[in-house]
């Protein structure tokens, strides 16, 4: 995203609360109908402004690298309703964690980039030990 579009997309984003700032004060409505419309809409500027100014910050990636922790997670499959099974990188390792209400297992260690063939670590039987590992524990249904 060049600057342009960045200036373009903020303008848009501020023009609601810029109009609204500079324009004078509505003394031709009528009473509280009007007071009520004016608080809505200055509401729905603010709301908008909220918005606008996350989606631009996600998009400049603002809110990304804000702790610089060896930790992240590379992805995710959902195992069950509340079972998940999650990738996690550690400076050079993976590691394979499942997931479950108020536990977490480590079931694999990997080196870095190397993924496991289906023959090594088949989706069912990994399903399967998972699931056995949390009747084990006395949290299964």
């Amino acid at each position: 995203m060049n600057n342009r579009s960045r200036i373009i997309g903020l303008t848009l984003v501020l023009m609601p609360a810029l109009a609204m700032g500079a324009g004078a004060p509505a003394s031709g409505m009528a009473g509280s109908a009007g007071s009520v419309f004016q608080v809505v809409f200055g509401l729905l500027v603010v709301v908008m402004l909220i918005l606008g100014l996350s989606w631009l910050s996600k998009r400049m990636g603002i809110t990304q690298n804000f702790g610089s922790s060896p930790m992240k997670v590379v992805g995710s499959v959902s195992l069950g309703g509340r079972e998940r099974a999650v990738l996690i990188e550690v400076n050079d390792t993976w590691i394979v964690a499942g997931v479950a209400t108020g536990q977490v297992h480590a079931l694999a260690t990997l080196p870095k980039g190397v993924a496991p063939s289906s023959s090594e670590f088949p989706a069912a039987g990994f399903a399967m030990k998972f699931k056995s590992m949390i009747e084990k524990s006395g949290h299964g249904k």
